[in-house]
């Protein structure tokens, strides 16, 4: 029997990776997951999946290359130990260099084109390196396209089922709207020369939104005092249901505003870019982005912090942001292909 050793990194993979498990074990393999401690990557494991192995995870920049070793060191007692024939990850160089020390075949998958550090860490050992079809890079004859977004797997509005709890919750407290911002903590190492919302900005935000109705704030970091009673206290696994019901979704974090877009919630997206990047905007670096903004008119994203303000003024004022914003996305689905699909094809043929 094939056995596939799936790492999962972050919130974001938690949820993409559930589905290619899926596939794989429709497709006769067995599993091996492993998570890490950060931020609540493990809660989501321990909800989607019944058995599980945690890694290491130091969340500094220091951390991040001692990680490359202390992680290099348990894959390689894990594989050793689990023997897996198929290794699966999202830009890790430690897991890659264990693969390729031990011949275990390897897919890299990447859709941050500027994680210029992972990637340049992870390609070398890596037998596919799977992106979107938008990606700006190309890295020779095993870099393996696909044509559509990690996101729809599990954030496609047309299939998503919104939990019965958060929808009893929200018609119990219900107000005139309900805004969702979302706060990153911009530690990743493609955030270095990147910004989000600034502390004073954020409390203006809260404060002129909170006219329009319930806002409600999901943050990587700890807020303010004055902003503790928006906090959204919830399970993670709850988190895209809320973005589900939303009228309107405000992220500095991209894979947020992406989820809640491709859910059917407008949605507007800051991120500012310093140093040698200054005056860009993020889609000069995904790729994916680009293709939401330019192609479906479905994304909207600034480094302009007022600007900014002034669309989600617009929106809310719109009583029919959410239904033209919906109409929108239905091309976007035809036209997409299924990533956890498209990852075990890829995963299938390597093995071939």
């Amino acid at each position: 029997m094939n056995k596939a050793l799936i790492a999962i990194g972050s919130p974001k993979q938690a949820h993409y990776y559930r589905k290619v498990a899926d596939e794989l074990e429709s497709s006769g393999f067995e599993l091996v997951i492993v998570g890490r401690n950060k931020e609540c990557t493990m809660e989501l494991i321990k909800h989607y999946f019944d058995t599980y192995e945690i890694s290491n995870f130091d969340n500094n920049l220091t951390g991040k290359f001692k990680n490359i070793f202390l992680d290099g060191y348990f894959y390689y007692e894990l594989c050793n130990r689990l023997k897996p024939n198929l290794l699966i990850s999202t830009v890790n160089p430690a897991l890659m260099i264990v693969g390729k020390l031990l011949r275990i075949p390897s897919v890299s998958f990447n859709d941050t084109d500027h994680a210029w550090m992972s990637i340049y860490l992870t390609y070398p050992f890596s037998d596919r390196f799977v992106t979107n079809l938008t990606y700006r890079d190309d890295f020779g004859s095993k870099h393996k396209r696909f044509d559509g977004f990690t996101e729809l797997s599990y954030t496609n509005f047309d299939t998503f089922k919104p939990l019965d709890q958060v929808s009893k919750r929200l018609k119990s407290d219900s107000k005139d709207k309900l805004i969702i911002l979302r706060f990153a903590a911009y530690e990743a190492n493609h955030d270095l020369d990147s910004i989000g919302f600034s502390k004073d900005f954020k409390i203006k935000l809260v404060k002129i939104l909170s006219n329009f109705g319930q806002v409600l704030i999901s943050s990587e970091k700890p807020l303010p005092s004055s902003m503790s009673k928006h906090a959204l206290n919830i399970k993670p696994y709850e988190f895209h249901s809320y973005l589900y019901y939303a009228d309107i979704c405000i992220s500095d974090g991209s894979s947020t505003a992406v989820e809640a877009s491709l859910i059917g919630t407008p949605t507007l997206h800051y991120e500012k870019f310093l140093g040698a990047k200054m005056g860009k905007d993020v889609t000069n670096f995904l790729g994916y982005l680009d293709e939401l903004i330019n192609d479906y008119k479905i994304f909207k994203t600034y480094n302009n912090q007022s600007e900014l303000l002034k669309s989600a003024v617009s929106v809310l004022d719109n009583s029919q942001s959410k239904n033209e914003h919906k109409k929108k996305l239905k091309k976007l689905f035809v036209d997409k292909e299924d990533f956890a699909r498209a990852l075990t094809k890829i995963s299938l043929n390597l093995l071939k």
